[in-house]
């Protein structure tokens, strides 16, 4: 999970895919794609998210860890976003 988070923060999705599982599910989804799954759907989210912030932060909140699933609760934002700019 934190990795993933990282991937928003860096932009980096080169190492996700020994990371995102094959049937990962972005539960938000993307606008116009129907079904975001694996590792190339999540590398999509990364992309489209970082494509409206040049300086886009993301931090863990809350983390939850199971063995074989976990949920976060993240925070996220721009550092632009505060100067109003």
């Amino acid at each position: 999970m934190r990795a993933m988070v990282a991937a928003f923060d860096t932009g980096d999705v080169d190492e996700l895919d020994g990371i995102v599982h094959r049937d990962y599910l972005d539960h938000q989804g993307l606008p116009h794609i129907r079904s975001v799954r694996g590792v190339d759907g999540f590398r999509q989210v990364v992309e489209v998210a970082r494509s409206g912030y040049d300086d886009l932060s993301v931090d863990i909140a809350d983390l939850i860890e199971g063995v074989d699933r976990a949920a976060a609760r993240l925070v996220v934002g721009s550092p632009s976003d505060r100067r109003g700019n």
